[in-house]
């Protein structure tokens, strides 16, 4: 018996036996019986618990000291142990104290719920003679675990119905939002899935940046005529596009001749010339309010480009009021801006090709996407049914009205000290 215990409680055992062994023969109680002077009754919502000064407890229940009742039993997710229902602290001169007990348990009983008194956290109260079949320090209080164990259920029933209906509500905006897909749809049942298809843009029309290989050439140069014409009016140069151009074919005539920097300017002069002709050619167009790109830009970046040097000789251009300087500048980003403009277009031209010559098989593919999606999302419509019809039953039994704990029958032992559990 004493190999069993725990180190704390071999020494209060030990101390117990001591002094059975000191004490009359007269005081030692058979193997398993009670300990003389000894009191542990049942009272409707705790304990009581008295000894006499020659209690072998006595020693054990000096002033001071904390009695805990600690319970101990089986339960659906396994057995509880340590589970504190009541505690006392000893005053000095006490011989007789009641302990109220919990109103509920840490989880639900299913079986005995034994007892232990333990002194200040440690061993367990000795309360019968070691020894025998009877030598334990557990009790029962069964009609107080009766209680305990039918408020502790109806605690869990309560939280159980909680959970269920937050798992309703989860269902219903689940099923709701269902509803609105099937409406989107057009189906209500999970045979129309093979009947949907996948329906392609509204009118199938290429977008804006699709432009036939024989105008990609013309459409770029209108469009960096419009970025040129949107570049002067956004650093306010005091002049017009077409303007701009006549006055480089003027200063470039001036300046062609026979030496390096006269070729030079002859070349150049054949580029402004060429740019005149454009602006000219796309005026009515690119001074609408509503022009619109072929290749969308935001309007913060949809003026021409220059470079950073270029950038500079703008604002001493607007300082001098000349702008001769800004001639070969806005010359070669207007060329950078057509070979740019026309690469990109020939691009999203050959892309949209490619996706219509793939289109069959996109849209195939799309098709049993679309219609694998349509069955995924009635098959889950199922199994929320069968959760709700399950959480449903649920709620209906624990919504039924638990038995009464009953009050304790007749024969019920009022002494708890021979109500041991085995």
């Amino acid at each position: 018996m004493l190999a069993r215990m725990s180190k704390p409680a071999q020494v209060l055992r030990l101390a117990v036996l001591l002094t059975l062994l000191g004490g009359c023969a007269s005081q030692t109680p058979d193997r398993g019986q009670p300990l003389p002077g000894l009191r542990l009754d049942a009272r409707p919502s705790g304990l009581w618990l008295e000894w006499t000064p020659d209690s072998l407890v006595n020693r054990a229940l000096r002033p001071g000291t904390r009695l805990d009742v600690v319970a101990e039993y089986p339960s659906a997710s396994g057995p509880v142990t340590g589970d504190a229902v009541g505690a006392v602290q000893l005053r000095n001169g006490q011989n007789a104290v009641q302990i109220e007990l919990a109103p509920t348990l840490r989880r639900v009983p299913s079986g005995p719920v034994c007892l232990r008194l333990r002194v200040d956290g440690r061993a367990a109260l000795p309360l019968r003679a070691g020894g025998g079949e009877g030598a334990t320090d557990t009790f029962q209080h069964a009609a107080w675990a009766r209680s305990a164990g039918a408020a502790s259920q109806q605690a869990a029933d309560k939280r159980e119905r909680e959970r269920a209906q937050q798992i309703l509500g989860r269902l219903d905006t689940a099923d709701g939002e269902h509803a609105a897909w099937m409406q989107q749809r057009g189906v209500n049942q999970a045979q129309q899935c093979e009947l949907l298809s996948y329906v392609p843009a509204a009118d199938g029309r290429p977008p804006r940046s699709v432009v036939e290989p024989a105008k990609q050439m013309e459409t770029a140069q209108r469009d960096c005529s419009y970025r040129l014409v949107r570049l002067l009016s956004q650093e306010q140069l005091p002049t017009s596009a077409i303007e701009l151009a006549a006055a480089m074919e003027r200063d470039f005539q001036a300046e062609s001749g026979p030496s390096a920097a006269g070729q030079l300017a002859a070349q150049r002069l054949r580029q402004a010339q060429q740019l005149a002709v454009l602006l000219r050619k796309f005026d009515a167009a690119i001074t609408q309010a509503d022009y619109r790109l072929a290749l969308p830009l935001p309007a913060s970046v949809s003026a021409l480009a220059l470079t950073s040097t270029a950038d500079e000789e703008v604002k001493a251009a607007k300082a001098s009021g000349t702008l001769r300087r800004l001639y070969e500048p806005l010359l070669d980003a207007f060329a950078s801006c057509t070979q740019d403009t026309r690469a990109q277009l020939r691009l999203s031209q050959e892309s949209w090709q490619k996706e219509q010559q793939l289109q069959p098989a996109l849209l195939k593919q799309r098709n049993e996407l679309l219609r694998a999606e349509c069955r995924a999302n009635f098959a889950e419509a199922g199994r929320r049914q069968e959760l709700r019809s399950a959480t449903q039953a649920l709620i209906r039994k624990l919504e039924q009205p638990a038995a009464a704990p009953g009050n304790a029958p007749v024969n019920e032992p009022l002494s708890l000290l021979r109500s041991a559990c085995r």
